[in-house]
């Protein structure tokens, strides 16, 4: 009896088995399909770029001197106040003249009487030379007369300048501003008797004013490397610099060819007009140069970039191929999609700074650069293009469309 009923049992589990696979397929659900990854692109243009560069500075003169007394005396008078603007030819110290101005009378008498000798012993020469002509008198005679002459015309010379040196020491008890700019503090005091190459007052130039500043090594390189090879172009020697929220503009002056070894930089120096001194010596600014072009780029965020171990690149949205297009089921939603394939595109770069990249080779005009969502994306996956990077996003219907 046992033997008839196992067979039984087993045939009726083969059918129940059966009857589960068949019923299976019915009851699994459908696989869900993920919808495209949305991305925010720009279209690439290539055109000739401005660029600018951007330095700390610090504001110079190119003439700050110590006026210093060329003679001694008493200070009399001081005819400044600290930090005035003072003109070329204005009068800034008076030191006591009245030694001078003996010693410069004492100059001009001996001036005159050397004169007066000078004119009398050229009457004897005179005298003595038509008289040897006649054999009148003596060879002797006449070489006394001519060297008596000589000596007059030697002391004239030499009472002139003397007068002259005493002259240049009374016009030296007045100190005057050699040049426009500004007088600092009086290093002395009114009645104080300074000795000559006593420093009086500092005297600085302020019009024009320099920036200085410093051009990393490597980035001049890169300035001229570019240039020579005609990728740059330079416009002009223009520069400005920024004060108190101010803008000022001048010209480069100077670029040296040397770098200084302890910052490893170039110096340079630009030149600017400050008549009503608005750019303070020994300020801090910032000087921008922005006469540079770049030929021929494609300027882009510098967030677009991607790197790998050995590549620097971008992801571009490719053309999705036509037979795909045909496999999408009608009345799909719109976000479900896909209008475009990722791409890998190596790229060359020009320059970069923190915020954008100039590329020169790898991208074509009207490339479509992916601008974000990275970490959900890779090459040869579907995205679906939701607008222009920086613009507000268009809004993508996740229902069917209606036929």
């Amino acid at each position: 009896m046992k033997k008839k009923i196992i067979p039984g049992i087993i045939a009726l589990l083969t059918v129940f088995i059966l009857s589960a696979c068949e019923q299976a397929p019915k009851n699994q659900k459908k696989a869900v399909q993920m919808p495209p990854q949305q991305v925010m692109i720009i279209n690439a243009h290539k055109k000739n770029v401005p660029l600018s560069f951007e330095y700390p500075a610090r504001i110079i003169s190119d003439t700050d001197i110590e006026l210093k007394s060329e003679v001694s005396g008493t200070i009399l008078e001081i005819f400044f106040k600290a930090g005035q603007n003072v003109k070329k030819g204005d009068k800034l110290f008076k030191i006591d003249p009245k030694t001078y101005e003996a010693a410069y009378n004492i100059q001009v008498a001996n001036l005159n009487a050397a004169q007066a000798k000078l004119k009398l012993a050229e009457k004897d020469y005179k005298r003595s030379s038509v008289l040897i002509d006649k054999k009148a008198t003596s060879q002797k005679s006449y070489d006394a007369a001519f060297s008596n002459y000589q000596l007059a015309k030697a002391s004239v010379e030499q009472a002139a300048a003397s007068k002259e040196f005493a002259k240049i020491n009374l016009d030296n008890t007045d100190v005057k501003a050699q040049f426009d700019g500004i007088a600092g503090d009086s290093l002395v005091d009114k009645g104080q008797f300074v000795p000559p190459n006593t420093s009086l007052v500092r005297l600085t130039k302020i019009n024009p004013v320099y920036a200085n500043f410093y051009i990393p090594d490597v980035e001049q390189f890169n300035i001229n490397n570019n240039i020579k090879n005609n990728l740059w172009s330079r416009l002009n020697s223009s520069a400005s610099v920024i004060y108190g929220g101010k803008k000022y503009e001048g010209k480069i002056t100077f670029i040296d060819k040397i770098v200084d070894p302890q910052n490893g930089s170039v110096q340079a120096k630009a030149e600017f007009e400050n008549k009503n001194n608005e750019l303070p010596v020994g300020s801090f600014a910032k000087i921008t140069l922005d006469s540079f072009n770049q030929k021929n780029a494609f300027k882009i965020p510098a967030i677009a970039l991607q790197q790998d171990l050995a590549t620097t690149f971008v992801y571009v949205a490719g053309e999705i191929k036509n037979d795909e297009k045909k496999a999408v089921p009608k009345n799909t939603p719109p976000i479900m999609i896909p209008d475009g394939v990722v791409k890998m595109v190596p790229i060359k770069i020009d320059y970069q700074t923190d915020d954008f990249v100039l590329v020169s080779q790898g991208l074509k005009e009207n490339d479509k650069i992916i601008m974000n969502n990275f970490k959900k994306i890779r090459p040869g996956a579907k995205i679906k293009i939701i607008g222009i990077y920086g613009q507000q996003p268009k809004q993508i219907s996740e229902k069917m469309e209606k036929k």
